[in-house]
């Protein structure tokens, strides 16, 4: 699971949780304890969060309420293998939150994501380029994703250098490359490889 507390506007926080969740019922209405699903049931991501501070409309809690289902980002279906959980980073300056992942990433099919949130989570837009540019980073190999983000969290440079608002996101690499960051100098328009880590 990774869990990050973001800043928001109005002065208050929000936790915001994502976990990798397998389904029970393959209608993607169930999830459950990973000990009751059968390693090839479908997976998603699973999304709460949890509000507090002056503005909050809760302070305890969690939305979805904790005992029903998650709010399911993305499922991987029952013919996508490997859908990793992937790695979080915000942008303080633009206030977005970004989550990169990949699906299917032992298959030519397979498909890197990065969905973002202007408004904490309550919706996510796709980028339609990422894929490219990660593939044009040379992030893929034989056609199939060679780069699985996190699991984690990525980082904001804030000091006053060059790199001043750099966002920088880690993660598993396949063949030559063990471990893998790409980077980011444009609020996560476009990214490049950074190389090994």
């Amino acid at each position: 699971m990774i869990a990050v507390p973001l800043p928001r506007q109005d002065g208050g926080w929000r936790l915001m949780a994502f976990a990798e969740a397998r389904e029970c019922g393959r209608d993607g209405r169930q999830t459950c304890d990973p000990g009751l699903a059968p390693d090839g049931a479908p997976k998603g991501l699973a999304f709460r969060y949890s509000d507090w501070g002056p503005n909050a409309t809760t302070t305890t809690g969690w939305t979805p309420a904790l005992g029903t289902a998650p709010t399911m980002l993305i499922r991987d279906g029952n013919g996508s293998c490997c859908l990793n959980l992937g790695a979080v980073v915000y942008d303080a300056v633009k206030d977005v939150v970004h989550l990169h992942f990949v699906v299917g990433l032992h298959s030519k099919s397979g498909e890197q994501v990065l969905l973002s949130s202007r408004d904490y989570g309550a919706t996510w837009q796709k980028s339609q380029t990422y894929g490219k540019q990660l593939e044009t980073a040379g992030l893929y190999i034989d056609g199939a994703p060679a780069f699985a983000p996190g699991p984690g969290l990525g980082v904001q440079l804030m000091a006053p250098t060059k790199a001043r608002h750099r966002m920088l996101v880690c993660g598993q690499g396949k063949g030559r490359m063990s471990s893998v960051c790409i980077a980011s100098d444009d609020h996560a328009a476009s990214w490049v490889s950074a190389g090994a880590a």
